[in-house]
């Protein structure tokens, strides 16, 4: 299954599975990709959201 690559929500709740699951590195790569679409987006609060994640995992 593909993912929409504009749906930063998206990429932020496999994030979230993938770092439930284990896996740590796949976590990382959806939570910089959701950062970057949210901030795109102007979506202040969800990159803030995202990065702070990303920060934790690394």
């Amino acid at each position: 299954m593909r993912i929409n690559p504009n749906l930063a929500g998206v990429y932020l709740n496999r994030g979230i599975t993938r770092a439930d699951l284990g896996d740590k590195q796949g976590a990382i790569q959806d939570f910089q990709k959701a950062a970057d679409l949210f901030q795109k987006q102007g979506d202040k609060n969800n990159y803030e959201k995202a990065i702070n994640i990303l920060r934790r995992l690394q």
